[in-house]
């Protein structure tokens, strides 16, 4: 791919910061540009760069269609998307996203892994839940989509919980992408508190918020490590005596905590550290306004700008704009949103999934080994 004495790694770090979309045209200059480009080396490359800057995000928005818009102009409208699971009967839902890939699914029998850049899919195949013995029902089914970072291989975590006469069971299933199979790890050993609250990836790990026992009461947070499929409880902060509602989720790589004092005030906390719990940091306290109460609750989504402002959404009706120095909260009009959404961070990404994830944790030559030079 070098030309006229300029280095392979020189060209590729300028690539690099290219969106995604601009890459995918840039193929068609020349077999070995194209050749580098659906690389996995350089698709890691890319998605180091976008993840390390924060560059080259969106917001996927979910109402009874997806669509999308660029955090860095969320002055500019909404695009739709069309996604390989979209039905006229059917809403799409969201059940994870990880590397610019997102895990849909329009029923049981209908779930894809998605690269909305590269408009690549994969269809899953069909994994029954297995009811136990007798007129059970399932109370709870979450879903968590992830990078095994350990075993190169993403993977989709089905929790299932079943309730009757007061005595409840559990199934964990697993999805591989390498395998391209389900397989079961046995019982879930927390109960689950919150239908469709799916699982939070951060550290190689999903993360759902669990109760001690059938009547779910406690609020621990359960992690699954995506690499040993084991569970752990993860140490929360100290926060006192006075009783929220518990939600997790992903900020800049880290563990939050939103802790929901309704209808007073809500306390977000970073874990910095990830498995320390002195290491969490209590980062921004959001309170209401004299009466009448404006909000129910609000989860963060991405920092903006240099870091110093968190975009946050609000009811899932509204985005709002938090900034960490003045503490001063503005509305960020999107046009063409609707008025109920669920919001999705992602990274546009030209990570395959027609060819398998080989090469995605473990590349050591970034690019450039070997590149045919003589090439135009």
């Amino acid at each position: 791919m070098a030309r006229k004495g300029l280095p392979a790694d020189m060209i590729a770090a300028t690539l690099c910061r290219l969106p995604a979309k601009s890459l995918l045209r840039l193929r068609c200059l020349s077999k070995s540009w194209c050749s580098e480009i659906d690389s996995p080396s350089f698709a890691q490359l890319h998605l180091q760069n976008s993840t390390g800057t924060a560059s080259n995000l969106s917001l996927v928005l979910r109402h009874s269609f997806l669509s999308s818009v660029d955090l860095e102009r969320l002055d500019a409208a909404v695009v739709k998307l069309d996604h390989p699971l979209e039905a006229h009967t059917f809403g799409t839902e969201i059940l994870g996203c990880c590397n610019g890939l997102l895990a849909l699914r329009n029923s049981d029998e209908e779930i894809a892994f998605w690269n909305p850049t590269t408009r690549e899919h994969r269809m899953l195949p069909k994994a029954e839940i297995e009811l136990p013995p007798g007129d059970s029902r399932w109370a709870f089914v979450v879903y968590g989509f992830g990078y095994d970072s350990v075993h190169d291989d993403y993977k989709l975590v089905r929790l299932a919980q079943f309730y009757r006469d007061g005595v409840s069971s559990s199934e964990a299933k697993v999805y591989s992408f390498r395998a391209n199979a389900w397989r079961g790890i046995g019982d879930f050993p927390y109960y689950l508190r919150y239908q469709r609250c799916h699982g939070v990836l951060v550290n190689n790990a999903l993360h759902w918020v669990v109760g001690r026992d059938e009547s779910r009461g406690g609020r621990l947070i359960v992690a699954l490590d995506l690499g040993t499929q084991e569970y752990r409880v993860v140490e929360q902060p100290d926060y006192g005596e006075r009783k929220f509602h518990l939600n997790v989720k992903e900020l800049g790589g880290c563990l939050v905590i939103v802790a929901n004092y309704h209808p007073e005030w809500v306390d977000l906390w970073v874990m910095k550290e990830y498995g320390v719990k002195e290491s969490w940091t209590e980062l921004v306290t959001l309170r209401q306004p004299a009466k009448p109460y404006t909000f129910e609750f609000v989860l963060p989504v991405a920092h903006v700008g240099d870091g110093s402002k968190i975009l946050l959404v609000q009811d899932n009706n509204k985005l709002i704009c938090y900034d960490l120095r003045s503490e001063e909260v503005d509305e960020v009009r999107v046009e063409g949103l609707s008025k109920y959404f669920e919001v999705t961070l992602l990274a546009g990404s030209l990570v395959k999934l027609n060819s398998g994830c080989e090469g995605v944790a473990n590349a050591v030559n970034l690019i450039g080994a070997g590149a045919d030079e003589n090439q135009s």
